[in-house]
């Protein structure tokens, strides 16, 4: 028994410290589904090709050495995390979506997350 005891401890131990990824598969599968148009207007297309090489960096951010965190978010992510606080529900998440969309760019601008999709940009900033 004292194994099976010492076994659930350590695991408790050990999942207090690994750094689990806040992404959402569903989440990038909808935004997909709402924006990536890869055989669309040039600028769609332009768009679709960023999204294939940011891809989770669409929502998440870069640390203080400059390299990909999937445990940040920029301000696009932290909009939509805002909202979903974890939902998984497909008409949730494109709710969201759509919302997030018409929110100002926290940069001092008119700009919305919307705005800069429409014109090929990545939301949380190039």
């Amino acid at each position: 028994m004292s194994r099976v005891a010492f076994v659930v401890v350590a695991g408790a131990v050990v999942a207090l410290f690994v750094n689990w990824a806040i992404a959402r598969p569903q989440y990038n599968t909808e935004f997909k589904g709402k924006y990536y148009k890869p055989d669309g207007t040039d600028v769609e297309k332009t768009f679709a090709e960023k999204v294939d090489i940011v891809k989770c960096m669409v929502c998440h951010g870069l640390n203080a050495q400059g390299k990909a965190d999937r445990r940040i978010l920029n301000d696009y992510g932290s909009a939509l995390g805002k909202l979903l606080n974890k939902q998984r529900n497909k008409q949730r998440i494109i709710a969201a979506l759509d919302r997030v969309s018409k929110q100002k760019v926290p940069d001092g601008t008119d700009e919305t997350f919307g705005d800069r999709i429409k014109v090929g940009k990545l939301p949380g900033g190039e």
